[in-house]
């Protein structure tokens, strides 16, 4: 008599590939959120850090950066020359 077994995976098999199916797609998605999360926190820390480079210039020169009229000969000690493009010491 010939038999022939048929080979196929058992239930607890299966089971144990889906539990570790779920565990890599639960990783992944953690990891996502975290990534997420730690952008978030860094764009606030550089958001922070621009607010008070924005006070501390305001404060020093009364003015606005970028907005200053004269700004070049009032705070700096040093203009663009004539024509040469040298730079001229005050």
């Amino acid at each position: 008599m010939t038999t022939s077994l048929k080979s196929a995976f058992t239930l607890i098999e299966l089971s144990i590939v889906i539990v570790i199916i779920g565990l890599l797609a639960g990783g992944v998605l953690v990891g996502k959120d975290l990534i997420a999360y730690a952008e978030m926190r860094r764009f606030i820390s550089d958001y922070q850090e621009y607010e008070s480079a924005y006070n501390t210039f305001k404060l020093k020169y009364n003015c606005i950066p970028g907005d200053c009229v004269g700004a070049s000969t009032d705070f700096w000690s040093w203009s663009l020359g004539g024509a040469t493009g040298e730079w001229n010491n005050r």
